[in-house]
């Protein structure tokens, strides 16, 4: 059975990146137990590009998965 992720992202109560999943082997097999997540940071860019600190944005930590 493969899981395909709708991009929810239940800690932050939004849409996120998509979720590559395992199609053959063990991969199929084991992936809810070896996928990671992904991770991401909100920034601010100015007119040439440079970051700019800005309060209160947001940022998930990746997670990493596990090995079999």
């Amino acid at each position: 059975m493969r899981e395909e992720s709708s991009g929810y992202d239940p800690v932050t109560d939004s849409k996120s990146l998509y979720k590559l999943a395992g199609i053959n082997g063990l991969e199929a097999t084991y992936d809810k137990y070896m996928a990671g997540d992904y991770g991401w940071r909100e920034i601010v860019l100015d007119a040439n590009g440079n970051r700019v600190p800005y309060p209160d944005l947001h940022e998930k930590k990746p997670k990493h998965g596990h090995n079999v």
